[in-house]
């Protein structure tokens, strides 16, 4: 104990350089430590930000995209009613036409089975097959 005392005493100022040298080693580690973690930190970072990048990129496109499918459903929404619609028409027409043939054949059936049918009847299926495409 003794002899700790007299080393202390006599050499006080070289123990506290050598802790002051040891102390500035660990910090040096530690600020190697911190700088390491701080580029792998920003590294990552921008990774992340490449990343980010892309994910709004992909998700403008995947909104672009949705935009033209969805303005397209419109459209042919808008097709099938048409269509429905012209359909409902022409089945409508077609039920007229069958019933004026009907009618207009019943009454030329019982005045002369063998004759011409009346003027009426014959434009109205000239009509119809007119109608058709077809050139009569």
């Amino acid at each position: 104990m003794v002899l700790l005392k007299q080393i202390f005493s006599k050499y006080w100022l070289s123990l506290l350089l050598i802790a002051i040298v040891i102390k500035n080693a660990y910090m040096f580690v530690q600020l190697n430590t911190v700088s390491r973690d701080l580029v792998i930190a920003n590294e990552k970072a921008s990774t992340y930000y490449n990343q980010y990048k892309v994910a709004r990129s992909f998700n403008h496109s995947l909104n672009k995209t949705l935009t033209r499918i969805q303005e397209d459903a419109i459209a042919n929404q808008k097709l099938v009613n048409a269509v429905i619609k012209d359909r409902d028409l022409s089945n409508k027409q077609l039920a007229d036409d069958i019933d004026a043939m009907k009618k207009g054949f019943e009454s030329a059936k019982d005045s002369c089975q063998f004759a011409r049918p009346p003027v009426a009847v014959s434009d109205r299926v000239r009509s119809i097959y007119a109608r058709g495409g077809n050139q009569g």
